[in-house]
Order: C-alpha cells, then structure tokens, then sequence
C-alpha cells in the first residue's frame, strides 16, 4: 500500500494533528511592542481548498498590520488590501471615487471577511466603500524638499533636515507630524515649537532650524498649489537671534564718533598741483 505524497504548503502555514489549517506569523522584532505578541496565529480552515482561499486574505491583512505600524497612512492600507484581492484596476476605481456596485459588494464582502484582522479606519473603508484620500502630512512635506534638494548629497542640509524634523517631533509628537495633514499646523505649533527650542539651544541657531522648517513648507505649498495655506513658521519672531554672519549691519552714531575720536581729521598740507589736482 502507497502513501499519497505529502502536499507543500505555503510560506506561513501548517497543518495541525487534526488537520485544520492555520496561519503563522512571526512578528518583526521592531514591532513586537506595539502588537502586543511575538507571534500572529489565524485559521485558514479545514480542508486545503479553504486555506488556498483564505491564505491570501489573511497575508495582505498582516502585511497592512506591519505596513501600518511603520508608518503608512490608512489610504494605503485601504487600497493595498482592495488590489491584493481585486486588482490594480479595483484599487484605481477605489481611489478615484468611480465605484460601481459590482466593487462596491466586493468591497463589503471583503471587509466583513477580515472584520477581525482590521483597524477600524480601514473597516470603516471598506464598508463605506469610501474614497480613502491621502492625507499630506509634514513628513511627507519634508520627504519632498529633500528629493527636490538633493539632500542625499549635501551633508549640511541633511543634517539641517534631519534635526529639525526629529525636533518637531520631540516638541509636536508624531500625531502633527506624520499624521495630520501639513494644513493643520498653526501659529501655536510653531511658536511651542520655537519656545522648546529656545530652552536648550542658541537664538541664532532656533533662527536657522525655523528658516529650515519655512522653505520645507513653502516648497509643498508651491507644489501642491495650496496657496490658501499660510505658512505659520513665516515671519517667526525668535528673540535675541540678531543679525547673521551674512548680514551688513551699519554703523551707529556711537560707532562714527568713537572712529572720529581715535582718528581726528587733519586737512593736507602743501598746494593742488598737475592736471589730476593732487595734493603736492
């Protein structure tokens, strides 16, 4: 009597003593705290036919989990789960706003199927069928003018980037800049943020951090033709800052009389002479 060969299963599956199927996944190292486990474990069903069906369902909703907690923003989780089921073209209609109802039951259907395995914003997307716009945030703002910069060759201003940015998030939290729409910044985020700055570091150097912060802003409100949005980092009063190295700073009246005093005025002696009236 012959034994059927043993069947392959997939990256991420095994079957158990009884024969259901199930999915497992390690967790990143870098993720662990913040899922709350070192491991994921989901049911794919009991026969193989059933696994096949749920196995991709399952991967794209923990891929968008770890997708998600390294920072992409709803909308993409949203989208990344419609093509992985659908296709880039159900994914495009999606974003488009152009739904039909043939996408808009699929769209359902695939919510309540991974209901479990979901956050609410991306639930809430897929039932509502809704248009998950893209939000542009700061970091994104920042991304941009480093691109437009080349910052990934000029040290100086990497450097400038990349410690101003880590200062807006020390000062504003990582909600206003990585979440939030750049439009949502204020006047009192700005000015909380050079007030932070203030305690621990020279006015002059709070004055280059903000001039920083105003060209990353005023280069996304140019490319974004946003020019309804006032940048609340322009014109920030920053107190004992002075002049720059760069500056011409004029004499004062002080200044004039203690140059007068040090060198009296002496009128030339001898006679104008020669056709260039030069003193003789």
């Amino acid at each position: 009597m012959t034994t059927k060969p043993k069947r392959k299963l997939p990256k991420y599956v095994r079957q158990r003593t009884w024969g259901a199927y199930q999915y497992k996944r390690n967790v990143p190292k870098r993720l662990i705290g913040d899922v709350g486990k070192e491991t994921i474990y989901h049911s794919l069903g009991s026969s193989y036919s059933e696994m096949i069906t749920a196995l991709p369902l399952v991967h794209n909703a923990v891929e968008a989990l770890f997708n998600r907690l390294d920072g992409q923003s709803t909308a993409d989780r949203t989208l990344a789960l419609v093509e992985a089921r659908y296709g880039r073209e159900a994914a495009d209609q999606l974003e488009a706003g152009d739904i039909d109802e043939n996408l808009e039951m699929g769209l359902w259907d695939l919510g309540h199927q991974l209901e479990d395995e979901l956050e609410p914003e991306v639930f809430g997307n897929l039932l509502g069928a809704s248009d998950p716009k893209k939000i542009f945030t700061l970091s994104d703002a920042y991304d941009l003018y480093a691109e437009y910069k080349d910052a990934a060759t000029n040290k100086n201003l990497s450097k400038y980037l990349n410690r101003s940015k880590a200062d807006l998030l020390a000062i504003l939290g990582t909600h206003k800049v990585n979440t939030a729409g750049l439009t949502n910044l204020t006047r009192k985020d700005a000015t909380k943020y050079r007030d932070a700055l203030m305690t621990r570091v020279a006015p002059s150097s709070v004055h280059r951090y903000n001039n920083t912060i105003k060209a990353v802003i005023n280069h996304a409100i140019t490319e974004l033709g946003i020019h309804t949005y006032l940048n609340p980092f322009n014109k920030l009063r920053i107190k004992g800052a002075g002049s720059t190295a760069g500056d011409r700073k004029s004499l004062t009246e002080t200044d004039v009389a203690a140059v007068r005093d040090a060198y009296p005025y002496r009128r030339p002696t001898g006679s104008l002479c020669g056709t260039l009236r030069h003193w003789c």
